[in-house]
């Protein structure tokens, strides 16, 4: 609890980078995972790796704007709730992406949004997102007590 840090006197932007620094690390460790499952599917074939290849051609232009600016970073930044990282996180996240992604012999062409872009942070979707939120919400809506 933020009470918690408080008393053990642990500064929140320590608490905010180490966060910073797991998410990042279990989203590119999620990232690996599934796509060493895809590495396995695209190897079995030409078809199968144009397939995986044709997936990420139409994926690499929206996935950078998981690092859309958000509003008030600038603010938080400077009042010392949340640190800048050493290291720009859009860098080292498509430099993660590029490994795995060259090892397996496909191309991912990945562009840092500019910091003019807005979108999902501020609530504007593509006609793309409803039907998708739709069925990743369906079975909570037949059964909101289920658990896996």
């Amino acid at each position: 609890t933020p009470e918690g840090f408080q008393k053990l006197k642990i500064p929140v932007t320590v608490v905010s980078q180490a966060v910073l620094e797991a998410e990042d690390a279990l989203d590119r460790g999620q990232f690996e995972t599934v796509f060493d499952r895809l590495d396995d599917f695209a190897r079995t074939n030409h078809h199968s790796h144009a397939r995986v290849q044709a997936a990420l051609d139409r994926l690499a232009p929206v996935a950078p704007m998981l690092h859309e600016p958000f509003e008030g970073y600038d603010e938080l930044e400077s009042a010392g709730i949340y640190p800048r990282p050493e290291t720009d996180m859009f860098e080292a996240w498509s430099a993660a992406l590029h490994a795995v992604t060259d090892a397996a012999g496909l191309t991912l062409t990945l562009t840092a949004p500019p910091a003019s872009d807005t979108g999902g942070r501020r609530g504007r979707h593509s006609e793309h997102l409803a039907p998708l939120l739709d069925e990743m919400c369906e079975v909570f809506r037949l059964e909101p007590t289920a658990a896996w």
